[in-house]
């Protein structure tokens, strides 16, 4: 898919729920957002009943394609 963005190009939108590639070549849906301190903006995503960072693990991103209409 030419429509990925490397991370090093450019971050998404905050508050945004995205698709990204990890270093290990998965494919994950994740949110990005601010720090709770208000700080720089990280890739969040919900697993073992936690939110978990995974800033040094996100390679590639691309926006989420719009749900169809009913």
């Amino acid at each position: 898919m030419d429509n990925w963005i490397k991370i090093e190009d450019r971050k998404p939108e905050i508050n945004c729920f995205v698709a990204v590639r990890t270093v290990t070549y998965e494919m994950v849906v994740m949110s990005f957002h601010r720090k709770p301190d208000g700080g720089d903006r990280h890739f969040w995503w919900w697993g073992f009943g936690k939110w978990n960072n995974a800033d040094n693990r996100v390679t590639h991103w691309v926006q989420l394609p719009e749900l169809p209409h009913a």
